[in-house]
């Protein structure tokens, strides 16, 4: 399987295209489900075709998020917050009114976050860097990241990097894809080399106690599919753990390795649907592009073998992915614009989690007649 990040910039760089085993592993004893074969985070990270900001209806997550953060953790205008993998600032810019910083390997989006005028180092989050600002900003009320824990493969070396640096009543907050909704939905297109673990509540629990800590709060998000927040305390901190901990384990009860190989099974049958359906549409010549270009595209066509035979194109509003190639498939990823000025029949929604705002930006095309295929939980044509 190609990175699903992995976007070529022409056709010379195919050769050189890097396709890694995927295999997906459970662990009997803490419940985490994660993929063994890890990449150079270099190669994943270094230069990161994901821009947050591009992203709407995740923008407005991440002006929600800063918010609940104001009202619960950083109050006061000195109190401090580290944010590793920060990405392009989405949520620092959002937190100007207090001292907000930001920790990230991507040498480009880290310099778009900048030009916002914040605070980012290039850099991994680790016990190093943490050392590093450590001396030169001092201990912090919070350190979160988001949709970035599950990149990790050493996920130790990040908890003790922000124990280093959190005050004693600080708090830990991670949000992560959530392996419940992932079994629930169906969600195979989500699996792929960066995200390394797929977490439960459970998992994370004992993960925390390993290093010391204590989960004190989870929260359900409608983000990429279903995802939660953890937020994580020193185990000796005052803060207590809230009922909403132990109401999600009493949820994942059923998460085991005979409900992983049920998924398994599923995966293939909604592969076989899927190809028929698009090859039924293409045998009425009607055309099909491709709409969004997210790491989910890039497994998702790959594993069902969908390539230029069914989609003319992908259309992708990011600028750092527009002009580029999808992963594996090499089908062609352009401006939006494209497709509003010649509509296709059919959009198949690779990035199906944001299909709400999609279909309110494409409105137009809606009217005119423009269907759209949206693959997951369940194949369906609106």
């Amino acid at each position: 399987m190609p990175l699903a990040g992995g976007f070529l910039s022409s056709k010379q760089n195919i050769k050189n295209e890097i396709k890694i085993p995927l295999e997906v592993y459970y662990c009997k004893n803490c419940g985490l489900v994660q993929i063994l074969e890890v990449v150079d985070p270099l190669i994943l990270f270094k230069n990161y075709f994901y821009s947050s900001s591009a992203i709407k209806s995740l923008a407005e997550h991440f002006r929600e998020y800063a918010k609940f953060l104001k009202n619960n953790y950083i109050q006061k205008p000195d109190s401090k917050l580290l944010e590793f993998g920060s990405n392009d600032g989405v949520l620092l810019q959002n937190l100007k009114d207090v001292k907000a910083y930001g920790i990230d390997p991507s040498q480009n989006v880290s310099k778009m976050a900048r030009k916002k005028g914040l605070k980012v180092w290039a850099d991994f989050f680790n016990q190093k860097s943490a050392q590093g600002i450590l001396m030169e900003i001092g201990k912090f009320d919070v350190v979160a990241g988001s949709n970035v824990f599950a990149h990790v493969d050493d996920i130790h070396e990040i908890i003790k990097a922000a124990r280093m640096i959190l005050k004693p009543e600080g708090v830990f907050i991670i949000e992560v894809h959530y392996l419940k909704d992932l079994l629930d939905k169906f969600q195979y297109d989500t699996i792929y080399h960066e995200h390394l673990c797929y977490y439960s509540v459970k998992a994370l629990k004992k993960i925390f106690l390993m290093e010391k800590m204590k989960i004190i709060d989870a929260i359900h998000l409608d983000m990429h599919g279903g995802g939660i927040r953890v937020i994580a305390a020193d185990e000796k901190s005052a803060r207590r753990e809230k009922k909403s901990v132990s109401n999600f384990i009493k949820k994942e009860n059923g998460i085991n390795l005979k409900r992983l190989r049920n998924f398994g099974k599923h995966c293939k049958k909604h592969k076989k649907s899927l190809v028929l359906l698009l090859k039924e549409i293409k045998k009425r010549n009607k055309k099909i592009v491709g709409y969004g270009a997210p790491g989910r595209g890039t497994i998702l066509l790959n594993y069902c073998r969908i390539g230029r035979e069914i989609l003319d194109y992908i259309v992708d509003s990011s600028p750092l992915r527009a002009g580029k190639m999808m992963p594996g498939v090499h089908i062609p990823i352009v401006d939006p614009r494209v497709a509003r000025n010649n509509p296709p029949d059919y959009f198949l929604v690779l990035a199906w989690n944001y299909f709400p705002s999609i279909l309110g930006r494409e409105k137009s095309l809606a009217e005119k007649g423009v269907r759209f295929i949206v693959p997951f939980p369940k194949i369906r044509i609106i």
